[in-house]
Order: structure tokens, then sequence, then C-alpha cells
């Protein structure tokens, strides 16, 4: 009769939530952490959020501190992904490129806050590459009208609104 033990040094995944001021997918001198947002860790081999650390404790999403900073440790090894509520994103802001560049300051999340999956964390592995980038989007919009007098401004004694005026938005890069 033999007895066996196995023994591992748990593993830890995190990064930052930052706004994209610039929209190019990469965290930059420009751009702000975004504190409030909670991440959820998952298992990517069952799909469903992770429930139990390395030392039989739960596991719960965590909220981005005031650097925009987020961790998961204490974790078994295995392969994970997290998940940013969409609910605690700000309003008015989008998820920017996904991917460009290299993996420490680029983002690397989907349209819908999924994270890349992180390739098998073995014992002791630390991956600190997850980060999720937000744009600030902006509207344009107003009123269409005729401008008699050539000031610019919408007069209202003067001119009157134009309805059902088709308006085409250009991008240009």
């Amino acid at each position: 009769l033999t007895l066996d033990a196995g023994y591992f040094t748990p593993v830890v995944i995190g990064d930052t939530a930052f706004a994209d001021i610039n929209r190019d997918g990469r965290q930059g001198p420009e751009d702000l952490p975004l504190a409030g947002i909670t991440v959820t860790l998952y298992d990517a081999t069952t799909g469903t959020p992770a429930t139990t650390n390395a030392f039989g404790g739960p596991i719960s999403p965590e909220i981005s501190d005031v650097n925009g900073a987020y961790l998961f440790d204490s974790l078994p090894p295995g392969v994970y992904f997290v998940v940013f509520d969409p609910i605690t994103i700000p309003d008015g802001y989008a998820p920017t490129l996904e991917n460009v560049g290299d993996s420490i300051q680029d983002s690397d999340i989907d349209e819908l806050g999924y994270s890349d999956t992180v390739s098998v964390l073995m014992s002791g592995d630390t991956n600190r590459t997850l980060d999720a980038g937000y744009y600030p989007m902006h509207s344009i919009g107003n009123q269409v009208w005729v401008d008699a007098n050539n000031n610019g401004l919408f007069d209202t004694s003067t001119e009157s609104p134009i309805g059902n005026v088709e308006v085409v938005l250009h991008y240009i890069d």
C-alpha cells in the first residue's frame, strides 16, 4: 500500500476595465479606468460561472476598483474566461475594438462583454491580460430647417422646421 498526494499552487486571473477614449482598442495614456464594473469568472470547460476556489471557498463576482482593476486569485488550475456585466457599464459606452496589438494593453472582450478564453493555467500561473475597453459613444442630431437669413441659427419667429428629410451620416477614417 502506498499513499500519494498531489499539490498545486493556485492560479490568478485579472486585469483592467478602461474607457478607450480614442477607440483604438488599446490602453494608452489618454484612457481612463472604469470603476464599479462587475466581472464574473467562468469555467471554460463547462461554460458556467466558477463557484469554488482552490481552497473550497466561494468565488464571487469582482467589482473593478478606482484603477479599473479586478483580480481572481486562489483559483485551481484550469481554463477560464470572464464576463463584464453590461448593466454595470456606464451609460453611453460600448465595447471597443477587440484584440488590437499586444495582449497586455489590448481589449479582450467581444460586443457582449465576454473575454477571450485563457489557455490552460497550470499550477502557479498568473494571467493579468484580460482587459475590457469601452469607448464613449456620441450622438449627432437636432433639427433641419431653411436658414432664410443665413445666420446658422434656428430663428423660431421667422423660420420653420422641415419634416421627413433623410439625413445620411458618412464615416471617413
